[in-house]
């Protein structure tokens, strides 16, 4: 590696100058070596119920889901231990499914934080990208009453034409109290 060497004669140096020093001070500095963990297959370390337990998906539809954006999210080379589409699905689905921050699911599969968010937003860009091929609603009245109908068989709900589940929505009671 080459060194800067600088040579500063004036002892009283300006706020610029003393910039200047600081990043050449920086570049002389010897590199951290990089450093890879291991990481664990998880399809393979875990049997179909602790695996169900940590990713809330059974082995097999992970498989499906993944073999229809797999070529979506493949890293285009595979130099520098690079994240397999495997663990990119798997990392994000145990984001989603402990709710835990970053750097803990990143820890889980043997990656650092701020690429754990890169492969979460990159895998869940690729799914929502599938949203046309799995959710659809009718496009006429016959159909969306057909639907209000269904739903107000279920729960007694009126003018409703779909349900997230588990999500939770603050709403302003219709009814009087």
């Amino acid at each position: 590696m080459n060194e800067i060497i600088l040579y500063i004669s004036d002892s009283s140096l300006s706020s610029d100058d003393e910039d200047i020093v600081n990043f050449i001070e920086r570049l002389n500095r010897p590199r951290k070596k990089l450093i890879y963990r291991n990481r664990l297959d998880h399809f393979n370390t875990w049997d179909e119920i602790e695996f169900y337990n940590r990713f809330r998906l059974s082995k097999r539809v992970v498989n499906v889901i993944l073999a229809l954006i797999v070529d979506k999210i493949q890293s285009p080379t595979n130099r520098n231990h690079a994240i397999t589409p495997e663990q990119m699905m798997l990392l994000t689905l145990r984001f989603l499914a402990s709710g835990n921050m970053l750097i803990t699911v990143g820890d889980f599969i043997g990656i650092h934080k701020s690429t754990a968010g890169k492969c979460v937003w990159k895998v869940l860009k690729a799914i929502a990208m599938l949203r046309s091929k799995f959710l659809t609603f009718p496009n006429d009245v016959e159909g969306l009453n057909n639907l209000q109908q269904g739903f107000y068989k279920i729960a007694r709900f009126l003018k409703v034409i779909g349900a997230l589940d588990c999500s939770h929505v603050k709403i302003q009671s219709p009814g009087t109290s």
